[in-house]
């Protein structure tokens, strides 16, 4: 059986996940591209460091996460959520963060490496300095569909 997922039940899936894909376009190319988030209400909450994503979405702000839940072929359960980018800072990203640590500190700690539960993305491969850059993305949009034995 093949269903659709109502919208309070949609939120509910992506506040109880913390792992999608992005999808973002600006200047003729999309992007899709995994991150890890917090849902804080029905505002996706994430951090990134600078790189192509940001720069996308800083000239596109519109923007959609895909996250789903895969048992079988024919188990599983899809939410996609349009919304618009925000960059924060100050206080405002400080908040978020915690949000997003108190959401993914337990994810980073189960890890087998010397990541503190405060790194919440990877660093950079080249070693050279990076900025951590918080996000948020207010939604607009929330649908879902699943598929049951």
């Amino acid at each position: 059986m093949v269903g659709t997922i109502s919208k309070s039940d949609a939120l509910d899936f992506l506040r109880g996940q913390w792992y999608g894909h992005l999808g973002c376009h600006a200047h003729d190319r999309t992007y899709v591209v995994p991150i890890s988030y917090v849902l804080d209400g029905e505002s996706i909450i994430g951090q990134t460091k600078a790189g192509l994503k940001i720069d996308m979405m800083r000239a596109n702000p519109n923007v959609c996460l895909q996250v789903e839940e895969t048992r079988s072929i024919a188990q599983w359960k899809s939410v996609i959520a349009w919304g618009r980018f925000e960059e924060l800072k100050g206080f405002e990203a400080i908040a978020a963060m915690t949000k997003l640590i108190d959401h993914l500190g337990p994810q980073v700690e189960g890890l087998e490496s010397n990541r503190s539960p405060r790194d919440v993305t990877p660093g950079r491969h080249d070693d050279k300095p990076q900025v951590d850059i918080v996000y948020r993305i207010h939604l607009d949009e929330v649908t879902g569909r699943f598929e049951a034995p």
